[in-house]
């Protein structure tokens, strides 16, 4: 969802300037009948106040869809341009979708997904050991926060691994600080399948605790299959 908030600021930034290019032209050609639906609206208001029958609601929508048909053929120009921007914005938007349901189900996270705790620590395990690193998986219990222990040729890395259906927070953070004085390593990472929420992100920096999220997981199951 967030990858289209850049499609839908320029789309209405887009629709407002092309709206108020023509919005003086639109209402100066159609004063009279906008003058018809200003006087249809304030005869519903007295009739209100003095008990007096109003308007059906079958007249008001027929008054509505005559006036947005009279401000859409006001202006060919305009009303062409906003049917092309609309269904270019929703071919823009199926495509975009579709793109990114391939990825995921290239990356294979939407199996991560699925997975026990314990099955991702074991992904994980392997998926680390394709990144160059000595990987192994501490004890179910005891493990002190941490469930997997990193190494290579110059630092000692140690991981806690959330497969969560919710974001991660304050205390998968705690914990790994925690762990990484336990085990005297140098780098503290938590790893998801998910995303973090803002305190936890917050701890983290002040921490220098690592989070590894759900879209640089993808990234690093994408280079795995691609070296397959």
């Amino acid at each position: 969802m967030k990858d289209d908030i850049p499609a839908m600021i320029a789309a209405a930034v887009f629709f407002c300037c092309c709206a108020n290019g023509y919005r003086k032209k639109v209402i100066f050609n159609q004063k009279n009948k906008l003058e018809n639906y200003n006087k249809m609206v304030e005869y519903n208001y007295y009739a209100t106040r003095q008990g007096r029958k109003k308007l059906d609601f079958l007249t008001g929508l027929r008054v509505g869809f005559e006036l947005l048909w009279a401000i859409l053929t006001a202006e060919p120009k305009l009303t062409v341009i906003l049917v092309i921007f609309f269904a270019g914005s929703l071919i823009w938007a199926f495509v975009t979708n579709y793109l990114r349901q391939q990825r995921l189900r290239k990356s294979g996270i939407l199996e991560v997904d699925k997975m026990t705790g314990t099955v991702f620590e074991e992904y994980l395990q392997g998926l680390l050991n394709r990144r160059g690193y000595k990987v192994s998986l501490t004890s179910v219990t005891g493990d002190y926060g941490a469930d997997l222990v990193l190494s290579n040729t110059d630092k000692k890395i140690v991981v806690q691994a959330k497969r969560y259906n919710k974001k991660v927070g304050l205390k998968a953070v705690q914990e790994i600080v925690s762990a990484k004085n336990h085990y005297n390593a140098d780098e503290c990472w938590v790893i998801t399948n998910n995303y973090f929420t803002a305190p936890a992100v917050k701890l983290a920096t002040s921490n220098k605790v690592i989070l590894i999220d759900r879209d640089r997981l993808m990234k690093w199951m994408l280079e795995m299959n691609k070296g397959a």
